[in-house]
Formats: C-alpha cells, structure tokens, sequence
C-alpha cells in the first residue's frame, strides 16, 4: 500500500495549481529520500474553464488527474479523487496550500503515532506568518449567542501555546479543511466527505462524524503550512458564498444538533444581519468595500425572506476564472 496520497482539488485556479504541484513534488521528494514513504499525486480538476487540465498534462505528466465536466463542490470533487487514492493516509490538499516535507512527516506521525486519530491538520499561517484560525468549534446556538472575538480567542489562544509550550498534537473539535490528513481506515469506518453540502462545513461534518464513531481529530500546532486565501469564492462573489455558507449551517445543525437549534440560529443570524447592514449604511458611502459588504448582507436576508430558494447560491455558478492575467 502506498504510504500517502495527495488528493488537490481544482477549480479555475490555474496558475496556483501548479505552484502548489511544484512545490509539493519538492517535499515529497524529500520526505522519500529521508523516510523512503511512498507516494501518489491525485488532481482533481472541477471543470475549470481556465485551461488547467492541459497545462498539468503538459507541466505534470507523471500525475493522475481526474476530469470532471462539471464543477461538483468540494466533497463531490474530492471524494472522486479519494476513490482513486491507495494511500494509507490520504491528504486534502487545497490549490491554494502549500506544504514542506517537514509539515508531511509531523502530520503523518501524529496519525501514526496515535492509534485512534483519524483527521490530523497543520497549523495554517498566511503569507506574512499571521496564524490564521486552523481549529474551530462545532457549530451551535451558543457560537451565534457569543460575540466572535470571545468565541475566537480560545481557538487562538490554544493554537499559540501549542505552538510556542511543545506538545506535538492537541485533540481538538474540527479543523479547516485547507491541508488535511487522513487516515485510510477512518474512512472506510466513516464514509467519504458528506456530498449533501456543495461548499462549506463538509469537512467539519466530517469531523463530527468521525468523533461520533470514536475516532479523534488532531492539530499539529508545530507544522506550519501556508494558505493564500486570495482565491476564495468570498472574493469573487460575496454574496453567493454567504447564503452557500448560511445552507450549509442550516444543514449541519439540522443533521447534527436539532431542528429547534437550526430554527434559533437561523432567526439569530437574521436579526445580526439586519443590525449589520443597518450599521454600515452610512460607512457604505465612503467605502467600496462596506457598500459589498452591505449588498451582501441584504441579497442574503432577500434569500431567506424568499423562501431560501436551491437555484442561488455557488451549485451550478460558472463564476470567473481567477487567473485572468494568464487565461
């Protein structure tokens, strides 16, 4: 059985696809020489438009790459890579995450080191080393009831200790799904990613899963892997990612916590939005960025007073590609 395989998933995001590929080929290339694990590369390409599956057959011809016609989420999408994968453990890797051959062998440690870890995630760190949030809890009434500063410093708080006090892995909720390892038999006990959500929460669905089924999750708060985050579909259509995002919590909660808690959160975020939207009118006029965020708020509270109708959201849009200086 291959020792581990690497699952990227693409969408329109050619020219950092193939960043992320080269520098990844470099850290597995290391990781081979110093521990002799082996390795496969998966691509999955989500029906880009950009022109990505020629360029990584011309740039990357040693690698599987997986077509697919049309763009599926990002469960959909990575579950037909993880269908192809023979790894022991697998990685999730985002198009917009780069990781060294030092974060690959503490992660692949942490899972191997501790028989009932079945999800292990880096440290995520933007561009100029700012931590970015790689830990989260999961989703409830109490999250929406606290302020988010308050609900965030406890996850900051304890990513930095971890870092700086020593400890090789802490257990933790959930983790962002940017760069995450697998274990193989966590997924067959499991299941692959839950393909009822199109994007956002489907990873830590996952984790909820797997905790429920006695398996842990794990951050690994002294590997450090980069996330851009500058190609995000909350750049390139606010509004879309917003109510995908309140879909996909709606969701969760129904799932995994109640109906009632699901009816509370829905009528919390509504009532915070409104309040928003209404605060930042006046900024709105003397900032472009407050008059997006503004027109966000409102098509989002038009899309729950409608009905939350299935036609609007990320499903089925074509969107931009985001390299368009080399499209």
């Amino acid at each position: 059985m291959t020792d581990l395989s690497v699952v990227v998933l693409t969408w329109n995001t050619r020219s950092l696809t193939l960043a992320c590929l080269t520098q990844l080929q470099v850290a597995l290339r290391d990781v081979r020489r110093r521990r002799d694990w082996s390795s496969e590369v998966i691509v999955v390409d989500n029906g880009s438009t950009d022109g990505t599956p020629a360029e990584l057959r011309v740039r990357f011809p040693e690698i599987a790459l997986q077509e697919n016609q049309a763009n599926l989420g990002f469960a959909a999408g990575m579950n037909t890579g993880l269908q192809k994968a023979s790894g022991r453990i697998i990685l999730l890797l985002n198009s917009d995450a780069f990781v060294g051959a030092a974060t690959l062998e503490a992660c692949m440690d942490a899972l191997s080191s501790c028989e009932q870890a079945g999800i292990a995630g880096p440290r995520l760190l933007h561009p100029d080393g700012r931590v970015q949030r790689s830990v989260h809890s999961f989703p409830g009434v109490w999250d929406e009831l606290l302020p988010r500063f308050l609900r965030e410093i406890g996850h900051s708080t304890r990513e930095r200790s971890g870092a700086l006090a020593g400890p090789r892995f802490l257990p933790v909720e959930a983790l962002r799904g940017a760069v995450l390892f697998v274990r193989r038999a966590m997924i067959d006990d499991v299941g692959p990613l839950p393909e009822d959500y199109f994007f956002f929460l489907e990873e830590t669905d996952w984790c909820w899963q797997a905790r429920e089924n006695g398996w842990q999750v794990l951050l690994v708060p002294h590997a450090p892997a980069l996330h851009l985050l500058g190609e995000s579909s909350k750049r390139r259509e606010p509004a879309r990612t917003r109510i995908e995002f309140q879909r996909s919590l709606d969701l969760f909660l129904r799932k995994n916590r109640s109906e009632s808690s699901a009816r509370i959160v829905l009528f919390l975020r509504i009532v915070r939005g409104v309040l928003s939207g209404l605060f930042e009118l006046p900024v709105a006029a003397f900032s472009g960025r407050a008059r997006v965020r503004v027109k966000a708020r409102w098509r989002l509270l038009g899309w729950q007073l409608r009905g939350r109708p299935a036609s609007e959201g990320l499903a089925g849009w074509n969107g931009e590609p985001s390299d368009r200086s080399s499209s």
